[in-house]
């Protein structure tokens, strides 16, 4: 046995690093759920759930609800809100595991509040596009971002009859954390 180790050792030592098998890449998962956590803070849970349709692209849907402070001229009320949307994402470089995206959003955002007397709607949407980048660890945790920026328009009326209506340019932003199956 001793001698078979002798002779064995001097050949394990030449083995260049090519011949190493390499450790395999995890999987490629197909559904990623997020959440956003700087819209906990409002507080709102903002949910992405993105689809894989193919290695390289990505379709997702945002939900959210939650409800908002809003100073009133007197008076602190809460304004409920309800969010929905979608993104297609399409990964320059990498693939859905982790990679840089390119894509664009389509979000619709929609806030009542009532102080009592008064009570107040507004409506509004976002669309533009964006840059991102992905990242799922082996056991599934998953880090997901855009920056873009977003035409919005947003419409507001209130039960005294006032009403108005506005559209800029405004950044993108989404931060999510979550996780991929």
């Amino acid at each position: 046995m001793a001698s078979f180790l002798l002779l064995t050792a001097p050949a394990l030592a030449q083995q260049s690093p090519s011949q190493v098998p390499a450790e395999p890449e995890p999987p490629i998962r197909g559904f990623s759920l997020t959440v956003s956590p700087f819209h906990l803070g409002l507080p709102v849970v903002e949910l992405t759930g993105e689809y894989k349709l193919s290695d390289k692209l990505g379709l997702a849907v945002v939900a959210g609800a939650g409800a908002i402070k809003v100073m009133g001229a007197v008076t602190e009320s809460r304004a409920s809100v309800i969010e929905g949307g979608t993104s297609l994402r399409y990964y320059l470089l990498g693939n859905f595991r982790h990679g840089m995206q390119i894509g664009a959003e389509l979000l619709y955002i929609y806030a009542s509040a009532s102080d009592g007397s008064v009570s107040a709607s507004a409506n509004g949407a976002a669309v533009g596009p964006f840059l991102g980048y992905k990242f799922t660890s082996a056991a599934g945790f998953t880090f997901d971002s855009q920056l873009g920026v977003a035409k919005i328009g947003i419409a507001a009326r209130s039960s005294a009859g006032n009403k108005s209506a506005a559209s800029e340019w405004a950044p993108l932003l989404n931060i999510n954390v979550g996780w991929s199956f």
